[in-house]
């Protein structure tokens, strides 16, 4: 009955992975091609995502250029106004020294006294007439201005637009291929063959196939220093026991995603973390070698890869990376 329902799951996974894929057509698609697709989508998205990042600073600069230049323009017409009141009273001020005004000044103070102050009111409305000509030769160039900036913030907000529709799309499509997969890894059954058992003193490496071992034990997290050495490998592939032990707990959620913890004769204690498929239970007994589960990006998480760390004798964490390189990763 078990073996009908294996073939049954194996059957759906197979009919299912047919896929339309934009621009290509559809097409029947493998696990390997769809994990590669996976990967060509994150790649894709972080370079969109770079791009997003660059078109909003631009707009956002932009719109502060324009907050600036209508701050500017406001000062300019608030001292338009100003001198145009200004030029009203000096007009005022000319109108009645040189008519009402002009009998009285000239009995009191002379004919000398009145030229000059007549002069210096002219003076000063000369002036005030060539800043008023300014200040309307700037307002004509900032109605130009104007224009432009609300033109090239107009084109702004088309690239962020552009941006952030790819973005959707390629979220939308790789969130369909993350599915299929995770569909694929829970009704795919467990592999059946075991690791080589060729590295030294008995370990083997506990990924399978092409990955690049990052010794990062130590690095800055948020949590708190990183406690373990990660195996960047491609969503799927196989992780194995590094050695003989036994399978002493399953941790789901949090940080681990899927996690496995064995502990061999010794009491030392190696975990493993971000799996997308589990394929053991507590208190089964592993050999080295023996496949248990795949490669994943589950929990805190950033990309698809193994996060391996050592526990002699049960205690704290220390860097596994002698011990990986020891194993043959």
């Amino acid at each position: 009955m078990r073996t009908r329902t294996r073939n049954l799951a194996a059957a759906i996974a197979t009919a299912m992975v047919v896929l339309v894929v934009p621009q290509v057509g559809a097409h029947a698609m493998t696990l390997t091609e769809i994990q590669a697709r996976i990967t060509t989508l994150q790649t894709s998205l972080a370079k969109v995502g770079y791009q997003l990042s660059d078109a909003d600073d631009h707009l956002v600069y932009l719109r502060t250029e324009i907050a600036d230049h209508y701050t500017a323009l406001r000062t300019a017409n608030a001292r338009k106004a100003q001198i145009q009141q200004s030029l009203s009273a000096r007009a005022a001020q000319l109108y009645v020294l040189g008519g009402q005004g002009t009998p009285a000044s000239l009995a009191s103070d002379g004919i000398g006294v009145y030229v000059e102050r007549m002069t210096y009111l002219e003076q000063i409305g000369y002036t005030q007439q060539s800043l008023l000509e300014e200040l309307k030769a700037l307002q004509a160039d900032a109605k130009i201005e104007s224009a432009t900036l609300a033109a090239e913030e107009k084109d702004a907000q088309k690239t962020v637009n552009v941006y952030a529709k790819q973005r959707a799309q390629l979220n939308s499509q790789l969130a369909e291929l993350t599915k299929l997969n995770a569909f694929l890894m829970s009704v795919l059954p467990r592999p059946a063959l075991r690791g080589s058992r060729g590295g030294k003193h008995g370990m083997v490496c506990p990924v399978v196939g092409p990955h690049v071992v990052v010794n990062n034990f130590g690095a800055p997290r948020p949590g708190g220093p990183h406690q373990g050495d990660d195996i960047d490998a491609n969503t799927g592939q196989p992780v194995r026991a590094i050695l003989p032990a036994t399978v002493v707990d399953t941790p789901t959620g949090s940080w681990w995603g899927i996690g496995i913890k064995i502990r061999d004769l010794s009491g030392t204690e190696w975990w493993y973390a971000h799996l997308s498929a589990r394929w053991v239970h507590i208190g089964e007994h592993v050999d080295g070698g023996d496949y248990m589960g795949r490669v994943g990006c589950t929990g805190n998480c950033s990309g698809p890869h193994l996060h391996f760390e050592w526990h002699p004798g049960g205690g704290p964490a220390r860097d596994p990376y002698r011990i990986l390189m020891a194993a043959g990763c």
